[in-house]
């Protein structure tokens, strides 16, 4: 099994590190060279999705260094990833009763 859950940027100045804005941001910025802003990560998956200074959702791809758009807005494609969270969940649970 491996851990799945999803970090969501923010701005309030009592934030980890890890999820500041202000502090992901430039680091981000640096290590893909585009002026893109994360503002939602799964765990385990190195691809942030992120906002384009126009505003539009993207999927950064860290192989390819490229930023297709995403389907939906950021509420939609929360809930997606919600989604399949409690799918996994729910599977593991299965799998995991299944083998007592």
């Amino acid at each position: 099994m491996f851990m799945r859950g999803l970090h969501v940027y923010g701005l309030d100045g009592g934030l980890p590190e890890w999820v500041s804005l202000r502090h992901e941001t430039p680091k981000f910025r640096e290590l893909s060279h585009s002026n893109l802003t994360p503002c939602l990560k799964i765990i385990s998956d190195p691809d942030p999705y992120c906002f384009t200074p126009e505003g539009r959702l993207v999927r950064w791809n860290h192989q390819t260094h490229e930023a297709p758009r995403s389907d939906g807005d950021f509420f939609t494609v929360f809930e997606k990833e919600l989604v399949t969270i409690r799918t996994l969940k729910e599977r593991a649970k299965i799998e995991l009763a299944s083998k007592k």
